[in-house]
């Protein structure tokens, strides 16, 4: 009801719980960092390999400095709200033993339901073939399958690897590998002949990293209800290398990706709605993701 809208009040302290609420099995930030701004609708840079050259920065006493183009084509970009809301019935709250606990509750599920969305807005973003270069596409087949003992991933890792290195003078530092790969890579022959002697001789993701020669490996184990209630995997048989700068949070820095979030999202807040007898807590969030740097990314499909 239209009415009811104008009756919502933002409250601090559910908001602060939407904001603060992560889970752990969420790794789309990896890829796509979070990034504030402040309107719905604007432009952002789409970096080529001109922004992460090696450029001669040498001058000579008495000499001109040398002078580059930084320029990076722009493209619009537009945010969309993504909102839920559940009711209290009055007779919750009269069994309650805490208000504000039950609040919270329902504010965190709103929250992960929101996050899951996210997570695969940045899956679908990653995964789909179109948004990069045609040679940062790899589909495997054959014997070139992970599950086949014979397919070689820690060549294929590094031979992405080099790809991209040859496109922007960096080496991808994030490697993003679904759970069905995962459980295939960590029983691998040619994972286990690098991990047989080590201490844990289990190929967790932070050896996996050593293996690949990558910052971070993170395991895409998100899993979404498709409309007939089927579990579904948010990341799939595939394995997306990245570069992303550390602790970046301006879009202005060349990266693989970014999440735009309106500034103040998520936002928690309260109605009352009496034609259910029930107190309303409503989240929203505001953002986009976009992949601003193809080349800076190398996408593996049908690794298992």
């Amino acid at each position: 009801m239209p009415g009811l809208e104008k009756t919502r009040i933002v409250d601090p302290i559910l908001t602060n719980v939407a904001i603060g609420y992560k889970n752990a099995e969420y790794i789309g930030e990896n890829l796509f960092p979070v990034v504030p701004v402040d309107k719905e609708q604007g432009k952002i840079p789409k970096w080529g390999a001109e922004a992460f050259r090696i450029y001669n920065t040498r001058r000579a006493i008495r000499s001109k400095t040398n002078r580059i183009e930084m320029d990076a084509t722009t493209v619009p970009y537009s945010l969309e709200e993504e909102a839920l809301e559940a009711p209290i019935d009055d007779r919750e709250l009269e069994e309650a033993a805490e208000v504000l606990k039950l609040e919270m509750s329902r504010t965190k599920m709103l929250t992960d339901n929101i996050r899951l969305k996210m997570e695969k807005d940045q899956a679908d973003a990653a995964q789909n073939p179109a948004n990069y270069s045609a040679d940062h596409v790899e589909a495997l087949s054959g014997t070139d399958v992970f599950t086949d003992p014979a397919s070689k991933p820690i060549d294929v890792i590094g031979d992405a690897r080099a790809t991209v290195r040859s496109k922007i003078g960096l080496y991808p530092n994030v490697l993003e590998i679904g759970a069905s790969v995962y459980e295939v890579l960590k029983n691998h022959p040619q994972i286990i002949d690098k991990i047989k002697y080590s201490q844990k001789g289990i190929a967790t993701a932070d050896i996996l990293a050593e293996i690949f020669d990558v910052k971070k490996v993170v395991v895409g184990k998100a899993v979404y209800a498709d409309r007939d209630g089927t579990m579904k995997d948010v990341w799939g048989n595939n394995l997306v290398l990245a570069y992303v700068p550390e602790n970046s949070a301006d879009l202005w820095v060349p990266s693989y990706g970014y999440t735009m979030r309106k500034k103040g999202r998520p936002q928690t807040s309260k109605y009352r709605d009496e034609t259910v007898k029930s107190n309303i807590i409503h989240v929203a969030d505001v953002y986009g993701v976009e992949l601003t740097a193809k080349d800076a990314g190398f996408l593996i499909t049908g690794a298992v």
